[in-house]
């Protein structure tokens, strides 16, 4: 379980970086409106929302614990 949080909190941080260089992008190229109409798509929101839910449901499951002698 420890291994899905540390892959799902990479890919959090990773989607994160690039969609705020991409905003930066946009807007220092001067398609900030492109770049707004490209983002608001049903993909992107579907993608945040699975990362949402995974991240709630993640929240929720207990991490197992070593057992100790």
């Amino acid at each position: 379980m420890s291994l899905i949080r540390w892959v799902l909190s990479i890919a959090v941080v990773l989607l994160l970086g690039a969609g705020y260089a991409a905003s930066v992008a946009a807007a220092l190229s001067g398609q900030t409106a492109d770049y707004a109409q490209r983002v608001d798509q049903s993909p992107i929101r579907n993608l945040a929302l699975l990362v949402l839910l995974a991240s709630v449901a993640l929240a929720f499951v207990k991490a197992p614990k070593a057992d100790k002698p």
